[in-house]
């Protein structure tokens, strides 16, 4: 799909270019809305960031010009996520919370789509309340988003274009977030997240939650950070494994993955494994 994309954006800007008026046009910008908005998921999946900005500054625009607000706040979304990777924190938690406030919904009435993009954006304001030392505002933030998961609950289909979201992808937020702040506690993430725990692979499974999810592949990632800190170095590599036998191409561009694996380079005692010298050189972490 990336290969792709420069064409899709530019098949989308012709037909932008070509409808001045009418359905069509609202159709046209609709498509290069959302040929934005994955543009600059990926740009920002793989550090592209000015060019990621300039491509979700494109599906914001477009979006609130077609009225279509659920959209635009996804695309604020992933901008708060562009701005948390570059230590933007005050930023990336002011756009997700002004946004979430624009949007609010009725909780009662509201579709799907609305809900979802509404409890992305407090979990990105969470996420960055709390990697900016504000734990108060970070639980403020969860507790929004913990309300939309719940809401969004009651619907029988969960599914919808801006992926999943729900109650476990919360729970699953709120341990990396607990695993962040200052008094974090690493056991009680472990404790919540392996054997047939809420969060561990077993549940994950018994959901039929795919091997590919990304929200279950970055929970593995806490885990395995969570075992760093404790010291068990093996566990927190079989995390790793999971998450390359199951999307290698993402797990290199994750920084958790690299912090992850740095530090059992330079804690580990003994001497390093042919498994982790292999996953290091795989992250970029040994030469």
């Amino acid at each position: 799909m990336a290969g792709k994309m420069p064409q899709i954006i530019r098949d989308a800007n012709s037909a932008v270019a070509y409808f001045d008026n009418g359905e069509e046009r609202t159709e046209a910008l609709s498509a290069r809305a959302e040929a934005y908005l994955l543009g600059g998921r990926y740009l920002t999946q793989v550090r592209q960031y000015d060019l990621a900005y300039h491509a979700l500054s494109g599906a914001i625009q477009d979006a609130q010009a077609v009225r279509d607000m659920d959209t635009a706040g996804y695309a604020v979304v992933i901008m708060s996520w562009l701005l948390l990777r570059q230590g933007r924190f005050d930023d990336a938690e002011r756009a997700a919370i002004e946004t979430a406030d624009h949007l609010e919904p009725r909780i009662s009435k509201a579709p799907p789509e609305r809900l979802a993009v509404w409890g992305w954006l407090a979990l990105q304001a969470a996420a960055a309340a709390v990697r900016n030392n504000r734990p108060d505002d970070s639980a403020e933030a969860r507790r929004i988003a913990e309300s939309a998961a719940a809401a969004l609950g009651r619907h029988p289909d969960t599914r919808h274009r801006f992926g999943r979201f729900d109650t476990t992808v919360a729970g699953m937020k709120g341990l990396e977030d607990e695993l962040i702040s200052e008094n974090g506690d690493p056991y009680r993430v472990i404790d919540e997240s392996t054997g047939k725990a809420r969060f561990s692979d077993h549940a994950m499974k018994a959901a039929r939650i795919a091997e590919t999810d990304k929200e279950w592949n970055r929970h593995r990632l806490t885990v395995a950070t969570a075992f760093v800190k404790v010291g068990e170095h093996d566990k927190a590599l079989d995390r790793l494994t999971a998450v390359d036998y199951a999307n290698p191409q993402w797990l290199r561009h994750q920084r958790m993955a690299q912090d992850v694996m740095t530090a059992i380079v330079q804690r580990r005692k003994r001497r390093l494994t042919a498994e982790m010298r292999a996953m290091a050189a795989h992250l970029g972490v040994l030469g």
